[in-house]
């Protein structure tokens, strides 16, 4: 799973100097575990990237949509740092269904590894409404996102999408680019080499993966034999950052 954080801001007005990750120790299942997170700090720990250990991390992308008029709508944030704290042991359609209605519009994909598989899915949600898929078997799928609804058609797109249609033009022409270069990268024997590469491209200008509105890009590889993370800073803040670590054999 790759993912990029990108947060423009005016000029002069920034909430970031540095990447910040931040760790917290919670009760689980198993006995206490280390969730860390990309802050923000105007919101909830898991609204940007997030994971724990070696077993879960999620991804969430901002979507367009209209105010909310409901006074009681929750923040779509609490969603994120909920499902990330019961990591594995909650399910993000269940999630959702328990808290709507919301306040903002957010695609949230996970990751997560039981005894025997990985499984990876996306709710994408807004007001009282969400649409759920996941990561199908067969060898070579994806599950992708950008900031807009996957499906424009949708009845939750048609009804919460707001988005200028130049905007809407440049996200897609990156849908396409990353369409066309997955392609390339699932015919190497080295996903994650081409992914890195993929994210330094500056091929789309302001809509490029290493555009100057990335604060940070994170790379999580997971199998059911071992996990690993890569978070590196973005062109928008300093570029000598990089965080990694390793997780073992765990059969």
């Amino acid at each position: 799973m790759w993912h990029t954080e990108e947060s423009g801001e005016p000029p002069g007005c920034s909430r970031f100097d540095k990447l910040r990750l931040a760790s917290f120790r919670v009760p689980g299942r198993g006995g206490p575990r280390v969730i860390t997170a990309f802050i923000y700090p105007d919101l909830l720990p898991g609204s940007a990237f997030a994971w724990s250990g070696g077993d879960f991390v999620q991804a969430v992308d901002t979507l367009h949509v209209r105010p909310s008029d409901t006074p009681s709508a929750i923040p779509v944030n609490a969603v994120t740092w909920l499902r990330l704290f019961l990591g594995g042991d909650g399910a993000s359609a269940g999630i959702v269904r328990a808290l709507a209605p919301f306040s903002g519009g957010y695609a949230l994909t996970s990751v997560y590894r039981t005894a025997s598989s990985v499984h990876a899915d996306k709710v994408e949600f807004a007001a009282g409404m969400a649409e759920s898929s996941a990561l199908p078997e067969t060898p070579g799928s994806a599950l992708f996102q950008v900031n807009l609804f996957s499906d424009p058609a949708s009845k939750i797109a048609l009804e919460n999408e707001v988005i200028d249609v130049e905007r809407r033009r440049l996200l897609e022409r990156r849908i396409a680019r990353t369409q066309r270069t997955l392609r390339m990268i699932a015919r190497s024997t080295d996903m994650r080499s081409g992914i890195s590469r993929m994210l330094a491209s500056r091929v789309g200008g302001g809509y490029a993966y290493c555009n100057e509105s990335v604060k940070a890009t994170i790379i999580y590889r997971m199998s059911v034999e071992d996990a690993s993370v890569r978070v590196g800073a973005g062109p928008a803040i300093r570029q000598d950052q990089l965080y990694a670590v390793d997780w073992g054999h765990t059969g």
